[in-house]
């Protein structure tokens, strides 16, 4: 299919498609670090650190740059990086559709994806998704403007490697898909040896950003994943082996998941936009002139959507939603290219007055696209409010004695106080080790340093060794609290006295005077709830995770048999979330009484 060329586009045009998202962002943008990654990344940032695999070396030194400029604090500015990615994005989007319709209905489009919750949300929080979707589209306008077939795919080739060393998942199986439409656009050109030697240089190009991870684990920073300076240790982080089980194990079946995925792009861009997507992509492929194009549009949307299907997707999962931001482009790209199509091969053919009326339908219906997704989106897009991850963190860090040493147990308080003490350098005093992470490569390397009680402790504790009398001997030195978690068996809880978010361990468990310590914890979350829910602005994710911290008292009390604070802590679960059939019967399990699901 021959696509619209030359023809210099209005400069305002260009500046609405980058200053309209980016303004919409700034105005909605998480005023506090966000949870989840958000707050890893921005230490990992800050500190040129080594976030979780695959890394993320280019995001950390595109965060360092960002955190210079003297806005607010490092959460605003690594925020304000994901704005600007987030409205580049938009950009290389309008330069690709630019190419196949004209400027005001591509400008519409641009914007239609720009306020798709999948593209605003990650725009407002520190995260790498907006980094991929801006090297993604760069590379889809590289290819779709770029007169020459030579300087567009070393173009692209670069902006891969980019991409493949943020988040080289999502970037592979991107490929298939911008290869064809390479193809598409310019033509079938024939390879040779020269050609792909040439290109793959321009791909590690790219991947050498890569180098960051040796270069900086050898200086062993704070935050420091996998510390890969060894051969070895640098394939178990690349690779991201941590992470390869969850990608065996879907939740439920491919087509299932895939039909799932399907109604999240329906949700998160919008069901009018959608619907016109697929059929135009129907249409494409349909049409043996423009065949090639829609089946190269259709293979980069299914490569998109392929690892939340494979997966299993969860609604109320920012990141999820983040790993859908590429399969909104070739639905827009597929309208825009399908509407001047669908001009071109059948409008000439219908009367004067009828051509006029599909021409204001379709203007209609494109122009009304941006409105329609920011009016279904824009509520759950807005972070003015989100508070809850940063109030809850440093509520928190405040509750532990000094000189506490803190066994961790969520990857989402190791990050939030990686942030609170590696960025802000508070309470310098405590001393966080995540033990659910201690069989991870490089990490006991990383806690050789400390004092030699602890390193005994903490190795014990790695090799799955009973280290009650490790822990007892650091008890007695210091405060030794414990983040409550599944894998904590009985005889342990039993020396585990409830301070609130956490647990201090005891010395001797006869000295417990649990009754006590139960009525102080319910005291203790009596004065928090309502503040800590109030800070959330309705972010679910942020009140899952004031449910989680009340369903593992529950259990914890109901281990040790004292069904009264048991029964409290399961109440407060289900004053959050009133129809969790899991709590429910753990709580009727507890009391002796059948189940009401």
């Amino acid at each position: 299919m021959a696509v619209r060329g030359g023809g210099r586009v209005l400069l305002s045009f260009w500046l609405i498609a980058f200053a309209a998202p980016f303004v919409a962002y700034v105005v909605t943008i998480c005023p506090s670090v966000y949870g989840l990654d958000s707050s890893e990344f921005t230490s990992a940032a800050w500190l040129l650190g080594i976030s979780h695999p695959p890394g993320h070396p280019l995001h950390a030194l595109l965060g360092k740059l960002a955190s210079f400029v003297p806005l607010g604090d490092i959460a605003l500015r690594l925020a304000l990086l994901s704005a600007l990615l987030g409205a580049l994005s938009s950009l290389a989007l309008f330069a690709t559709l630019s190419r196949f319709i004209r400027p005001v209905p591509s400008l519409a489009l641009a914007l239609a994806f720009a306020a798709s919750h999948a593209v605003w949300f990650q725009s407002i929080r520190a995260e790498v998704y907006t980094l991929h979707a801006a090297l993604i589209t760069a590379a889809l306008a590289a290819i779709t403007r770029f007169p020459s077939s030579e300087k567009s795919r070393l173009a692209a080739a670069f902006l891969i490697g980019l991409a493949l060393a943020n988040h080289h998942y999502l970037t592979v199986v991107a490929i298939p898909g911008l290869a064809l439409i390479h193809a598409a656009v310019h033509g079938r050109v024939s390879l040779n040896a020269h050609k792909i030697v040439r290109s793959g240089a321009f791909v590690v190009l790219g991947l050498a950003t890569y180098l960051y991870l040796p270069l900086r684990a050898g200086r062993v920073p704070e935050v420091d994943w996998g510390r890969p300076d060894t051969s070895s240790r640098f394939a178990w982080t690349v690779s991201a082996q941590l992470f390869q089980k969850s990608a065996e194990r879907p939740r439920g079946s491919l087509a299932e998941g895939t039909t799932r995925a399907l109604e999240v792009v329906a949700s998160d861009l919008h069901l009018v936009a959608a619907v016109a997507g697929f059929i135009a992509l129907a249409l494409l492929i349909a049409a043996r002139k423009a065949r090639l194009l829609g089946v190269a549009l259709a293979i980069l949307f299914a490569g998109a959507i392929f690892p939340k299907a494979q997966m299993g997707f969860l609604t109320s999962n920012p990141d999820d939603h983040g790993y859908l931001i590429v399969a909104l482009a070739p639905l827009l790209i597929a309208i825009a290219a399908g509407l001047e199509f669908a001009r071109d091969k059948f409008l000439n053919r219908l009367r004067a007055s009828l051509q006029r009326n599909v021409v204001v339908a379709a203007a209609l219906l494109v122009g009304a696209l941006p409105v329609l997704v920011t009016l279904e989106n824009f509520e759950r897009n807005d972070g003015c409010d989100r508070r809850g991850a940063d109030t809850l963190a440093r509520d928190q860090l405040r509750s532990i004695p000094e000189g506490t040493f803190l066994f961790s147990a969520y990857f989402k308080t190791e990050f939030a106080f990686a942030y609170l003490q590696g960025v802000e350098r508070g309470r310098p005093d405590v001393t966080v080790v995540h033990r659910n992470a201690l069989k991870l490569p490089g990490v006991l390397e990383d806690l050789a340093t400390r004092p030699r009680a602890e390193v005994e402790m903490i190795g014990a504790v790695a090799k799955g060794l009973n280290a009650r009398a490790e822990m007892t001997a650091l008890a007695a030195r210091r405060p030794f609290w414990w983040e409550i978690d599944f894998t904590m068996v009985g005889d342990d809880m039993k020396r585990l006295v409830p301070r609130g978010y956490f647990a201090e361990w005891m010395a001797s468990p006869t000295s417990i005077d649990m009754r006590a310590a139960g009525l102080q914890e319910r005291a203790f979350f009596l004065k928090r709830d309502a503040h800590l829910l109030a800070a959330t602005g309705g972010d679910t994710e942020d009140i899952e995770t004031i449910f989680w911290i009340h369903y593992l008292r529950g259990r914890f009390w109901a281990t040790l048999g004292e069904r009264i604070f048991s029964f409290a802590a399961f109440d407060r679960a289900l004053a959050i979330d009133p129809n969790n059939g899991e709590v429910k019967a753990e709580r009727a399990q507890v009391s002796g009484e059948p189940s009401q699901q």
